[in-house]
């Protein structure tokens, strides 16, 4: 858990335990910012490359996976497999991560103009 979780974690409690006249615009707008951030999305944890999108839409969680391919330098623009990987291996099924929180900008960007009209204080 990082500093910046630890100190989430404190204003949500606080925000929560506090009678709502108690509860303070910059605790309010820490926990709606985490709240609506996007998930990072992790690099692979085999390989350490990076993910891509395998399965989205359709109201469910999108799901993120190391498919194993890479640039194919003879026929530029065209993808293939890695040596040794294949459409779905052993690699590919110990990769997936599941991406539940997708953020939301909009919420985000109205996060940024509250504290630049409240003069940044909030």
């Amino acid at each position: 858990m990082t500093g910046d979780d630890t100190q989430l974690r404190q204003a949500q409690r606080r925000l929560y335990d506090l009678p709502a006249e108690q509860v303070s615009d910059a605790d309010l707008l820490l926990v709606l910012e985490a709240r609506y951030a996007t998930e990072p999305v992790p690099p692979c944890r085999v390989c350490g490359g990076k993910l891509s999108i395998q399965c989205a839409g359709g109201g469910q969680a999108t799901v993120h996976a190391c498919d194993g391919k890479e640039e194919d330098p003879e026929q530029p623009g065209r993808l293939r497999y890695k040596p040794g990987r294949s459409l779905v291996d052993e690699h590919y099924s110990q990769s997936h991560w599941t991406h539940y929180q997708s953020g939301d900008s909009d919420v985000r960007e109205l996060i940024t103009r509250y504290r630049r009209q409240s003069g940044g204080d909030a």
